[in-house]
């Protein structure tokens, strides 16, 4: 088995161990993944949003994977290979669970056991009589959720990542308009982000900026964006001092 942890991920006492059993209960068929329930660290007791499936007690399917914190067999990732290079960051975990239920996989969510997650720099800001959680993520970071959530959606056309990402696009541009600073920032990043979706353009963004060519990473070997549909494996995710650390149980 491969635990996918970032600085970020703070599973509870014994997670690991329990995960690892639902791999061993041979009435969940062929699991490739098993995450715990997440909880945001400003919001004790809140399930994040792509967790909803999660059912209370034994495992349960889940419909978007989130790697943070997720056991994942090595059959699996043999099977499907690792994460895709070209979209560096964002919708990464998507992908990958989208790949192991189209290979007949399993993404099983367990709620006995926790992890706290820290999303963004996240802050709690009051509107009229509702209290709303605002990320203030960067720019940049702003472009890869808009442009990969996209592709994903054109490539898979799965209707819970439909839900997410629009919920969660317009739900953005909504608090950012309102409570984040650099707003013409954000939003001009976002626009750039669909409208390279659009036009085919992946990798990282400083080299595709010095890549006209749709699809081209400057410097680099140019590859097609993998589809769900077609089985196809995908390649590693986040830039070195983002790849989220891999630790063998």
């Amino acid at each position: 088995f491969v635990l996918l942890s970032s600085d970020t991920d703070v599973p509870e006492q014994g997670a690991v161990a329990a995960m690892r059993d639902a791999f061993f209960d041979r009435t969940q068929g062929r699991v490739g993944s098993v995450n715990p329930r997440v909880i945001l660290e400003t919001h004790a007791n809140t399930r994040q949003a792509t967790d909803t499936a999660v059912q209370a007690g034994g495992p349960s399917d889940i419909d978007l994977l989130v790697t943070g914190g997720c056991l994942v067999s090595m059959e699996a990732i043999r099977t499907v290979g690792p994460q895709r290079e070209d979209f560096l960051i964002d919708m990464v975990d998507y992908d990958f669970g989208f790949r192991l239920q189209a290979a007949g996989f399993r993404t099983l969510g367990l709620d006995s056991v926790s992890m706290r997650y820290e999303l963004g720099k996240t802050a709690n800001r009051r509107f009229l009589w509702r209290t709303c959680s605002v990320q203030n993520y960067s720019p940049v970071r702003r472009y890869y959720f808009s442009r990969n959530g996209l592709t994903l959606l054109r490539e898979t056309g799965n209707r819970a990542l439909a839900n997410f990402y629009w919920q969660f696009l317009y739900a953005s541009i909504a608090k950012i308009l309102i409570y984040e600073e650099d707003k013409f920032q954000k939003l001009l990043f976002i626009g750039r982000g669909l409208r390279d979706s659009m036009k085919g353009r992946l990798g990282p963004y400083e080299e595709r900026l010095a890549s006209p060519e749709p699809g081209v990473i400057h410097g680099a070997t140019p590859t097609a964006a993998p589809s769900v549909r077609s089985g196809s494996t995908i390649s590693s995710s986040k830039s070195p001092g983002q790849r989220k650390r891999i630790r063998r149980q």
